[in-house]
Order: C-alpha cells, then sequence, then structure tokens
C-alpha cells in the first residue's frame, strides 16, 4: 500500500513539474504573439484591434468569406 503511495507521490510531482513547464512555456509564446500583433501593419490607422470595420483585414464571425 505505501508503495502505491509513494508512486502516486511521485508521478503527481512529475505532473506538477510538467504543468509548470508548459505555463512557462505557453506564457513565452503568448509574450511572442501578443508582441508579433502589436508590430502587424494595419491596413486602417484608426482602426482598433476589435474593430469590424470593413477593410482592416480582419473578419468576424459575423462576416462570411466572400472572396
Amino acid at each position: 500500500m505505501e508503495a502505491k503511495s509513494k508512486d502516486a507521490e511521485q508521478e503527481n510531482g512529475h505532473l506538477k513539474k510538467e504543468l509548470e513547464e508548459l505555463r512557462v512555456g505557453f506564457a513565452a509564446q503568448k509574450k511572442e504573439l501578443e508582441d508579433e500583433y502589436q508590430n502587424y501593419p494595419s491596413d486602417d490607422e484608426n482602426a482598433t484591434p476589435n474593430s469590424s470595420a470593413q477593410g482592416n483585414g480582419v473578419l468576424s464571425a459575423a462576416e462570411p468569406f466572400d472572396g
């Protein structure tokens, strides 16, 4: 019984470590994507990132692709 408990604790420790590594990796990837997004040129200088104005290069779910 103690061996199973020890194995479970080891596995728990391993999973916690793996989860932390994934969090660090995702945080780095998120930062990289945010930086890249900020440097992305806009078609309309007055467009906001969430704008659905025609011509900003971003389609919302309400705007079907007709191209």
